[in-house]
């Protein structure tokens, strides 16, 4: 990541970053989320956006810079889950992005349900 991010810089390119877990939770505490943190405070003006999830809720995290803790370098936005988790009601969140212009990648990832492909003339059944 350091090394795409370092990239992105030098061509004075703007990068998002998406990924399962967010720092701070789960399996991301310790060493990794520490260090997660510094690569984000290091290029704070390439990392333009950070997209999580595995929380099953719907919420955002504030970065702050690793020396004093009092001044944001970044956020990510956390979403929700659409399989339903103990005391959690499924959700989603659809993020619509100003952008096609020359030179950018667009890309839509269409994630389905694995029910849907397997039966899709068959609804899902849902219990809450």
């Amino acid at each position: 990541m350091h090394d795409t991010l370092l990239a992105a810089e030098a061509a004075g390119e703007k990068a998002w970053i998406l990924s399962h877990l967010p720092p701070g939770q789960g399996g991301a505490y310790g060493a990794w989320g520490r260090e997660y943190t510094r690569i984000v405070e290091r290029f704070e003006n390439t990392v333009a956006n950070q997209f999580f999830g595995h929380s099953h809720k719907d919420h955002f995290k504030v970065f702050y810079d690793t020396a004093t803790s009092l001044r944001p370098t970044s956020f990510g936005f956390i979403s929700p889950s659409i399989t339903p988790h103990t005391n959690v009601n499924l959700a989603y969140r659809i993020y619509t992005v100003d952008g096609d212009y020359e030179g950018t990648t667009r890309v839509r990832i269409n994630a389905v349900v694995p029910h849907v492909v397997s039966r899709p003339h068959q609804a899902p059944k849902m219990q809450l």
